[in-house]
């Protein structure tokens, strides 16, 4: 039988199959592989056909014409180089296929395709005179590499769907980098340079920008269409006289750069545009003409036409955080709308007439100026005092939490047995009288450290911000009747609340003091706590003034507060096998007021009336405790978890005057949020004498808040 195989194997058997076919310079749909120099006159290879060629490093085709020439088409891979030293490297008659990286250079042309053509390149490929890649029909061309061309980089005639990591150019004084005769695809992660345009369609243009796409500093535009732009733009585009040219309707999206000596964009037709990067022109930023949605949250900036100069059409011009426009307003006289969505503004317009002007950002207007504020910071007033107050509750809270108790932090106190022997377990307090003891009479001191942060994000009214804050303080405590135990406390502590998209900062600085005691029936406790605390408030507006240098103007401004925060709560002890279960339910009211103030600083200063906040914080949870001793001290711990409910009550208006006028508007944020929380309380007792002791606590709320606190201290029985 294996004699039979070989048999019929020998039968079947080709040439090719030992040894690839070699080029000849002429032939009829040749399929062959050129490893030496091979030149045929005018064609290296010349094909009646369509050739399928593969030029190895070592092959070398040239031609005094043309390289590779396939009469009806051509399928070439190269490795080496092609030369057509007047005409083309490569030329197909018919479908082209070409995977280039190596060389391929032609006196016009690098290649040169009368159809539809797909092409891939790492190498390079050059047309001295005309275009590194021409193709009379559509083009698909993925390209790592180089292409350049004197006149274009690349042209098609169809369709062009272009991705491109490399680099594709023409000569300062050429055409375009990528020219389509119809509609254009492009994906650009690379550079594509060109003389009076980048990239240039008779049809549509969709591009995604990465990279860079140019125009020579005389020529015309990074990128132009007749028929309509749709813009991604991660990376550069800088053009000569324009940036963005689309004589239909466009869509664009930028995050980067979009630049021309004359005019950032130009939109013709209408379209939309949203801008988080930058538009700048050396006149004008933005020309509209036609029905036009532009939202900016980035920067639009031009010289003596304007940073924005739209025509009569209905156009809506959006601002939001991060919006910078540098230089005049111009809305062109028709039905526009104004909005603006966040962020702080003092804008100055060419005319406000008959212009609709609103937004989620409270509002004032007077004749062609419209001046609006982020009402973030106001929304926060309430959640950062709540933060700082909470803070301090938690460490009042774990105060008598550290030995025998078992109750969880942020619950006010409960002391127990009062550091009765580790033996008895915190709930046997029968026949335990008014301590006669001396050292369960001694009075405690503790100092105590605390820091926390909230992530606060955004919804439709306010931005996302983070509020830092962080404290210390002191305090002690002792018996005065047998079930009955009081303390007092005072501290410090500051904050920063950052808004996000630099639209304001408020650092905060506070004192504080209060009292504190708890009731304890063996099996139930009953714990309350009062705070006071002034506050001393800096707070710092950045401003988008198209009329000030570089669009920007910062507002500062500094007050004072008062706050007092009362606090109860009720648990009862549950013994289990080796610890307690400790549900408790809790309530914090806290009430604000702060001073009127008025900013410096800005050509629009704010003026905010005194305002006044309330709110409520109602807790259930359940916590376990335990201790157990070491060869340190009595180590504790105390896991403890439930959920909350927060709610403002009361008056939570804010009066602003700006430009002589008055706004009034309530503050935003939920009014009411439910959420679930957790933390731990660890101490170690060193002796009677010195503890040591730390926890931490964790929020979330149904608002999509987080809220995180550590604290950490020492306490010292005499």
């Amino acid at each position: 039988m294996a004699a039979v195989v070989a048999v019929i194997s020998a039968l079947v058997a080709t040439p090719q199959d030992a040894v690839a076919q070699a080029c000849t310079t002429t032939s009829t749909n040749q399929t062959c592989t050129n490893s030496t120099a091979l030149s045929g006159g005018v064609s290296g290879i010349a094909d009646t056909g369509t050739p399928t060629v593969t030029n190895t490093s070592t092959g070398t085709i040239t031609g005094s014409g043309t390289g590779v020439s396939g009469s009806t088409g051509a399928n070439v891979t190269n490795f080496g180089t092609i030369t057509g030293t007047a005409l083309s490297g490569i030329f197909g008659g018919g479908a082209t296929n070409v995977s280039n990286s190596g060389t391929v250079t032609g006196g016009a042309y690098g290649l040169n395709s009368s159809g539809a053509s797909v092409v891939t390149n790492s190498g390079s490929m050059v047309g001295t005179s005309s275009a590194g890649i021409f193709a009379n029909s559509t083009l698909s061309l993925s390209n790592s590499g180089s292409v350049f061309g004197g006149t274009f980089g690349l042209q098609s005639s169809g369709n062009l769907a272009l991705s491109n990591s490399g680099s594709i150019s023409t000569t300062s004084g050429g055409n375009s980098a990528v020219i389509s005769g119809a509609n254009a695809v492009v994906n650009n992660s690379g550079t594509i340079t060109g003389g009076m345009y980048g990239i240039s369609a008779s049809g549509t243009a969709t591009v995604v920008n990465t990279g860079t796409i140019t125009a020579a500093s005389g020529g015309n535009s990074a990128v132009i269409s007749l028929l309509g732009i749709t813009l991604t733009n991660y990376g550069t585009l800088a053009g000569g006289l324009f940036g963005v040219t689309s004589i239909g309707p466009i869509n664009a999206v930028n995050f980067g750069s979009i630049s021309g000596s004359n005019v950032g964009l130009v939109a013709n037709n209408g379209g939309s545009i949203l801008n988080a990067g930058s538009i700048s022109g050396g006149i004008t930023g933005v020309s509209a003409s036609g029905a036009l949605n532009l939202t900016n949250a980035g920067t639009v900036s031009g010289g003596i036409g304007g940073a924005i100069s739209f025509d009569g059409a209905a156009q809506t011009l959006t601002l939001l955080p991060g919006s910078r426009i540098i230089g005049n307003i111009s809305l062109g006289g028709g039905a526009d709308t104004v909005n603006f969505n966040g962020g702080n503004h003092n804008l100055t317009f060419t005319s406000l007439t008959g212009v609709s002007v609103g937004g989620s950002n409270p509002v004032i207007v007077s004749g062609n100026r419209a001046v609006s504020f982020d009402a973030t910071g106001f929304a926060m007033a309430d959640r950062t005092a709540n933060d700082v107050v909470g803070g301090i509750s938690n460490v009042i809270g774990s105060r008598f939490t550290n030995f025998g108790s078992g109750l969880s932090p942020g619950l006010a106190m409960s002391y127990g047995a009062a550091e009765q022997a580790r033996a008895q377990v915190p709930w046997s307090r029968e026949n335990v009288p008014w301590p006669a003891d001396k050292a369960e009479r001694r009075v405690t001191v503790w100092a105590q450290g605390f820091g926390g942060l909230r992530s606060q994000p955004g919804d439709s009214v306010t931005q996302a911000s983070n509020h830092n804050f962080w404290g210390a303080m002191i305090g002690g405590d002792g018996y005065v009747t047998p079930t009955l135990r009081l303390g007092g406390f005072a501290g410090g502590a500051s904050a920063k609340l950052d808004v996000t998209g630099n639209v304001q900062t408020i650092d905060s600085n506070y004192g504080f003091a209060g009292l504190y005691g708890g009731y304890d029936w063996q099996r139930s406790f009953l714990n309350f706590a009062v705070i006071g605390m002034r506050s001393q408030i800096d707070t710092q507006r950045q401003i988008n003034n198209n009329l000030a240098p570089g669009g920007v103007e910062t507002a500062r401004a500094s007050y004072g507060g008062w706050s007092v925060s009362p606090e109860a709560a009720f648990g009862l002890r549950l013994p289990l096998a080796s610890a307690v279960l400790l549900p408790t339910a809790k309530v914090r009211y806290l009430a604000a007021w702060y001073d009127g103030y008025t900013e410096n600083g800005s050509t629009a200063n704010l003026t905010i009336n005194d305002r006044s906040f309330q709110s409520v914080e109602g807790r259930l949870q359940v916590g376990i405790a335990d201790e157990r001793g070491t060869a340190l001290g009595v180590f504790s711990v105390n896991i403890y978890g439930g959920v909350l409910g927060y709610s403002r009550v009361g008056n939570h208006t804010v009066d602003a005057v700006a430009l002589g006028q008055t706004v009034s508007f309530a503050a935003p944020g939920k009014s009411d949020v439910t959420g679930i929380y957790g933390g731990t309380n660890l101490a170690l007792a060193l002796g009677r004498s010195i503890s040591l002791f730390a926890g931490g606590e964790m929020t979330r709320l149904d608002d999509k808040s987080t809220t995180a606190v550590g604290r950490a201290g020492v306490k010292a029985t005499f």
